[in-house]
């Protein structure tokens, strides 16, 4: 008995000293095969077996408290990146807790210098903050990985770091950067035969092609994704390739293959076999997409009400909404829903300027990592030298003086770069936060040069009895209802692509054709000001019955200004010119629910809108103006086909 007892504990404690370092089905047939006489063996790899899944079953937070217990630092950063591991695999790596241990191992690795913990560590806590939606955390883990990768020359990390950061920047459409961060990876994955991470990174390749319309391109390096894809029968990255595939289908004209492969894959989605939500949003956004283009209005919104449904259950997914919310835009737009129509476009607005100021952080964020990576290598290496001073100093006065002269250049050879670092990113800010050419004549000239524009058309607007209206209306009502309407226009200028220019009481100001290539600056103008008139007529019906309602009258003309940059504490742009005279002389002229427009304006109009002359008005300088109401826009006779 004594015996069987002495076995049956050398049994279960061989197991637990093998079985925590190789996996149970590769060390319980060698330690039977090796050690066990066959008369025994069945015995043997019961007990192993049970030992086995005693391990296996032990939980999570009985591992970490062992892990922590470890008085030997290597063995604790390899148990906590085991851990770490089964974390990631079971969608729990987001949690405060791994974010704790994670920190944990990276400050155990740094202390020790441990290749792989440092590499490991960081692109997991880069993995934890993408799923936390924290970008700018995310991408410094993983180019402290990559750092680290190339430091120790270890191309399985570096194509790992590398595949991250174009995760991140695929996300926010900056699609060329992604792709050349994918390629690198790519290459990396081809040299080391590690064929399911080639075909991944033949997928993410495709889709960045696909996004700068590179479409031949794209398909051929998606179809050979799917070859290595169907030889491993990955059914879940098959879908995304085919999700992939239809999308440059789509934008190469060939709607009728793309709209099948996102039925299929649509399909296999809602069979409930794959919950993937996100994936579903793709492919209704695709589907939506194809039927707004064939003039299939009201399909088309049903697959995008449906993909913002999906969209809203998935976490994760609001990169992707950007694209879904442009498609309601437009299709709200086109059936006429314009208050449903700014609402998407505002919130489409708001995701564009958070990846626009994202743009401008993680070139800091980036900036700082490869600082403080550079830092502290620098202090490494300058303990290292402290350390050598140290030893030869008895030894040669003279070595010591070489050492420390050695030192104050490497100091000064730090600060040198770090400095011309920190230029470098204060001039990639300011690019980031101004138009380039402005940005480029602040620096060079300390002020924006002024511009002349030949052709822009000014739209003026105000409201009839306005002062009589502020006379009888609270102040803060009068203030909140000017600043709901002024919001409106603000949004029907973005649309147009109008310039708003100030406000001033109840006037508002806009101009139509200072960039280049805005087309043509009165048509824009005209749409934009029926906007507004339809605008004010919906909120005059919510408001209360007896309240003064808001009667705006427009003025438009057409014609040359000079525009600049006016001030020295508070910078304020405007624009000069006879034109804005002659456009405010417009909005005078001009009745409630109207849009006034002078001759020269609809020159450029006329066969775009049926309008009624007025007669003329005398203008200073320019001698006697005709004056037009716009009526109604003309509509095409035969307009052409799958227009709806």
């Amino acid at each position: 008995m004594a015996m069987s007892a002495f076995a049956g504990n050398v049994c279960i404690w061989l197991a637990n000293l093998i079985l925590s370092l190789l996996k149970p089905e590769q060390a319980i047939p060698s330690i039977c095969s090796r050690f066990v006489p066959p008369s025994m063996r069945l015995f043997f790899y019961g007990l192993l077996l049970l030992s086995a899944m005693h391990l296996r079953a032990e939980s999570y937070p009985a591992k970490i408290q062992r892990a922590m217990k470890m008085e030997d630092d290597t063995r604790k950063a390899d148990s906590l990146l085991s851990i770490m591991q089964g974390l990631n695999r079971a969608d729990s790596l987001w949690s405060d807790h791994a974010l704790e241990l994670l920190n944990e191992t990276v400050r155990v690795s740094e202390k020790l210098q441990y290749r792989k913990g440092l590499m490991e560590s960081h692109f997991l806590l880069g993995n934890a903050y993408l799923f936390r939606n924290d970008l700018k955390r995310s991408i410094a883990g993983y180019i402290r990985c990559e750092k680290y990768a190339e430091q120790f020359q270890d191309p399985y990390w570096l194509s790992r770091g590398l595949m991250g950061m174009g995760l991140i920047h695929y996300q926010q459409e900056r699609w060329k950067t992604a792709f050349e961060l994918f390629n690198r990876s790519l290459n990396l994955s081809r040299n080391m035969d590690d064929r399911k991470r080639v075909a991944r990174q033949l997928y993410l390749c495709g889709l960045c092609q696909g996004k700068i319309d590179n479409l031949a391109a794209s398909l051929s390096l998606l179809d050979s994704a799917e070859r290595i894809y169907a030889q491993f029968n990955a059914a879940d990255e098959l879908h995304e390739v085919a999700a992939g595939k239809a999308y440059a289908l789509r934008k190469s004209g060939r709607n009728a293959e793309a709209e099948q492969l996102y039925r299929n894959v649509l399909t296999d989605y809602q069979s409930g076999k794959w919950n993937e939500e996100l994936g579903m949003v793709v492919c209704r956004t695709g589907l939506g997409e194809i039927a707004f283009a064939q003039g299939r209005i009201n399909q088309a919104l049903e697959q995008a009400l449906a993909a913002e449904k999906h969209l809203a259950a998935d976490k994760y997914g609001s990169w992707i909404s950007r694209e879904l919310y442009s498609l309601l835009f437009r299709i709200q737009q086109k059936l006429g829903n314009y208050q449903a129509a700014l609402a998407y476009n505002l919130k489409y607005q708001e995701l564009q300027n958070v990846a626009h100021n994202w743009e401008a952080g993680v070139l800091a964020i980036e900036q700082q990592t490869l600082h403080d990576f550079e830092k502290q290598r620098s202090l490494r290496e300058a303990r290292y030298e402290n350390e050598l001073t140290s030893q030869r100093r008895t030894r040669s006065g003279l070595g010591v003086i070489a050492i420390v002269l050695l030192l104050s250049m490497i100091a000064v050879f730090v600060a040198y770069r770090a400095v011309s670092r920190q230029r470098k990113m204060s001039e990639k800010l300011l690019l980031n936060i101004l138009p380039e050419e402005t940005a480029r004549e602040l620096k060079t000239h300390g002020a924006a040069i002024p511009k002349l524009h030949k052709t822009v058309a000014i739209v003026f607007a105000d409201i009839k009895d306005f002062t009589h209206i502020a006379e009888n209306m609270a102040p803060e009502k009068l203030v909140k209802r000017l600043d709901q309407v002024f919001s409106i226009f603000d949004d029907i200028m973005l649309v147009h692509g109008l310039e708003k220019i100030k406000t001033i009481g109840d006037a508002y100001m806009a101009v139509a054709g200072l960039n280049k290539d805005s087309g043509n600056p009165c048509l824009a103008a005209v749409a934009a000001s029926e906007d507004m008139l339809k605008a004010v007529e919906e909120l005059n019906k919510a408001h209360v019955s007896g309240e003064a309602v808001f009667q705006f009258r427009i003025g438009i003309h057409t014609g040359p200004v000079i525009s600049g940059v006016v001030g020295k504490k508070k910078y304020s742009y405007d624009i000069w010119g006879d034109t804005v005279n002659v456009a405010a002389r417009m909005e005078q002229n001009s009745h409630p629910g109207r849009i006034n427009i002078s001759g020269d304006t609809w020159l450029q109009v006329k066969d775009k809108y049926k309008c009624s002359h007025r007669g003329k008005i005398p203008a200073k300088n320019k001698g006697e103006i005709d004056m037009y109401y716009v009526e109604t826009r003309i509509e095409r006779a035969n307009p052409p086909a799958g227009v709806g």
